[in-house]
């Protein structure tokens, strides 16, 4: 298995998601949708408002929030809450693999992208958060 990621690889993979993915921030020109929403920036106080507004409603960035706050946790952490939630004991350390190899690695064929897998010796959870 691929190592676990780290709270600072967490952070640069929030950065390269906004790199790959800038139409959450920057608007795209040419296109009269965009323009349209540039007419409504433009009466707001701050195009930075905006972004700092969208980027909290956004899945991603909650995810992205929360997978740092799995890495630095303590390890028991993991197995008190998927205790809880689903009502069992869980043995072994979870480990939360990163990156895109996940879907590589576990032969997933693009059949699932969990926002958060965790795996252990004897466990595998995945969770997917929703906003709402």
């Amino acid at each position: 298995m691929e190592s676990e990621s780290n709270w600072l690889d967490s952070f640069y993979e929030a950065l390269e998601f906004f790199y790959l993915e800038p139409q959450h921030i920057f608007l795209k020109k040419g296109s009269a949708a965009e323009l349209e929403t540039l007419a409504k920036v433009v009466k707001k106080a701050t195009r930075l408002e905006d972004v700092k507004k969208h980027l909290r409603k956004m899945e991603v960035t909650l995810n992205h929030n929360i997978r740092q706050f799995f890495l630095l946790a303590p390890n028991a952490l993991r197995n008190e809450f998927f205790e809880k939630v689903f009502g069992t004991d869980f043995h072994g350390e979870f480990m939360m693999p990163g990156g895109a190899g996940i879907d590589k690695e576990f032969e997933l064929q693009n059949a699932m992208q969990p926002d958060f897998l965790f795996v252990s010796e004897l466990d595998v959870v995945a969770i997917e958060m929703k906003v709402t």
